[in-house]
C-alpha cells in the first residue's frame, strides 16, 4: 500500500495517517501500515464512532508501538 497523496501526522517514529477514501485513519510503524492495528482500527469504526475516536485511537496505538520499540518487543513489529 503506498502513502502517496495522503495527510502525514507526527514525526516520530511511526506515524498515524489520514486517508481520503476507505479506512480514514490508520497506524504505520515504523514506515508501513501496521496491518493488524488498522484492522482493529476498521473494526472499531465499524461500529459507528465518529472519525474523531479513530484518531485518537489511532494516536493511542502508535504511543503504545513506540513504548514497545524502545524495549525491542515484537509486539511492536506486529504479527507477520
Amino acid at each position: 500500500m503506498s502513502a502517496e497523496g495522503m495527510a502525514v501526522s507526527g514525526g516520530e517514529l511511526g506515524q498515524v495517517v489520514e486517508f481520503e477514501q476507505g479506512l480514514r485513519w490508520r497506524a504505520w510503524f515504523p514506515d508501513e501500515e501496521h496491518v493488524a492495528a488498522s484492522s482493529f482500527l476498521r473494526d472499531l469504526g465499524a461500529s459507528g464512532c465518529s472519525p474523531a475516536t479513530l484518531r485518537s485511537y489511532g494516536y493511542d496505538l502508535l504511543r503504545w508501538f513506540r513504548f514497545l520499540h524502545g524495549r525491542d518487543d515484537v509486539g511492536a513489529r506486529g504479527a507477520d
